[in-house]
């Protein structure tokens, strides 16, 4: 019995990216509910780890939270660290994703000093690609690549071409957050986006496009997509990350076609962080993106309510870098929306977000910041016109 449970949740486990969700789900719970039957704490955690890979998306957070820490229970409570490992991992993610980030370097710290106990090398590597998410988060993108880079060199020999896919990830990530985009990074999105030409690729390439300014070929890598064909975005680990780079594209686009059934879509996940698969990247508050698909839309009071909620939520994540962009999506709310001291309101969200970017070396940002600015001041040009 406890071999058929393995065997039932490793093959759910092998059956995420597949269309066989249904099939996956019901695997992993029997194999769970055969393991909760025979009592034997290990098979229970390997089943609940099964588990929390068959709901790992947008729709069952706090059954795979209670997943996890029923996991890292079972392993303190047995002595098995490598049950406790794999809790953590879990805990790591899940945290990410909707807690204050002290409770997230708690996991952290757990999972690190079971590796140093263990002198497990191959398994820093983790640690390393989770140091580079959090010095992202913190606006440290010389420490980002660094630790992303230190990833490499640990975790060799059956873990190194996961931890190749993991730096590539987010090296692409950090290009196209700090806007540094270059003929290299367009090439290597479109080369993905030919291999899978209805992916993430091909809103990472749009959103590419879009900041470089060519925005009819970013439009057109959004064909495959029609804002009726949303709901075909698998609702798997990269969901929330595919549709917020998807809403950044949208936002810098004008897209309004795609802002609304966008907003639909976010909107019951308000009150989470968004985050790119096993721990990548955090893209930060999904109210942020609320607010951006707004805007587009021209609902700017709705938009400052969005943008005022991450802001509190940024500070709960310990980011400046999301801070700043989510003052500068605030001023272009108010500039929007254009009522009687909007401007000046406009112009102190510009002048906080500008000095954090000259700090962090965000110069896409600070560009910009410039062009919001110079929108104002035509703005209050126009209202001092007799």
């Amino acid at each position: 019995e406890v071999t058929r449970a393995r065997l039932m949740g490793r093959l759910a486990q092998a059956l995420y990216w597949s269309d066989e969700t249904e099939r996956m789900r019901a695997l992993s719970q029997e194999a769970l509910a055969i393991a909760r039957r025979i009592g034997d704490p290990t098979a229970i955690a390997y089943a609940l780890h099964s588990r929390h890979v068959a709901l790992w998306g947008p729709d069952h957070v706090a059954e795979v939270r209670a997943a996890a820490e029923e996991m890292l229970q079972l392993g303190e409570s047995s002595g098995d660290r490598d049950i406790q490992l794999m809790a953590y991992t879990w805990l790591i993610t899940d945290a990410l994703e909707t807690d204050p980030i002290e409770k997230v370097d708690g996991y952290i710290a757990g999972y690190t000093r079971l590796v140093e106990e263990l002198q497990l090398p191959h398994l820093m590597g983790y640690v390393e690609s989770i140091h580079a998410t959090r010095a992202h988060l913190e606006g440290r993108f010389d420490d980002m690549t660094r630790s992303a880079k230190a990833q490499l060199a640990l975790r060799e020999g059956p873990y190194g071409a996961s931890a190749e896919r993991a730096y590539q990830a987010q090296m692409r990530l950090l290009h196209l957050d700090l806007g540094r985009i270059g003929q290299e990074l367009v090439d290597d999105l479109t080369a993905g986006a030919k291999r899978f030409p209805e992916s993430v690729y091909r809103i990472m390439l749009s959103l590419a496009l879009a900041t470089l300014g060519r925005r009819e070929e970013a439009l057109a890598e959004l064909s495959w997509l029609s804002p009726d064909e949303l709901t075909r975005i698998p609702r798997d680990c990269m969901w929330s990350s595919t549709l917020a780079m998807l809403a950044r594209a949208v936002s810098r686009l004008g897209a309004v076609e795609y802002a609304q059934p966008l907003y639909d879509l976010l909107w019951p996940y308000a009150e989470r962080n968004c985050l790119v698969g096993g721990g990548f990247m955090s893209f930060g508050p999904i109210s942020r993106y609320l607010g951006m698909l707004a805007t587009t839309f021209d609902e700017p009071d709705l938009a400052l309510e969005h943008l005022e909620d991450a802001l509190e939520r940024c500070t709960e994540l310990g980011s400046p870098p999301l801070a700043a962009r989510t003052r500068m999506e605030m001023a272009r709310a108010f500039v929007q929306r254009g009522r009687d001291g909007d401007a000046s309101r406009a112009a102190a969200l510009l002048e906080e977000a500008d000095r954090a970017a000259a700090e962090m070396g965000m110069a896409a940002l600070a560009d910009t910041l410039g062009r919001i600015r110079a929108e104002l001041a035509s703005t209050r040009d126009e209202v001092a016109v007799p």
